[in-house]
């Protein structure tokens, strides 16, 4: 298993179906070898972080090492 964090700002839910480019940079190598690489998210948690500008910082379990 692995984790990896992430900021979303204002919408936690689309965050999720929705990668960020930066999660994107770092998984594309494994997304080229796994195109359903995203489709493999086990688990994903967001909790608010800060109210003032709706941050949400989430945490996705995928079965990737």
């Amino acid at each position: 298993m692995s984790y990896t964090s992430f900021l979303s700002i204002n919408n936690p839910e689309g965050a999720v179906k929705t990668p960020s480019p930066l999660l994107r940079k770092k998984f594309k190598d494994l997304r080229k070898a796994r195109s359903t690489w995203w489709e493999k998210v086990f688990l994903t948690r967001c909790s608010l972080i800060d109210n003032l500008t709706g941050a949400y910082l989430c945490l996705v379990l995928t079965g990737e090492n």
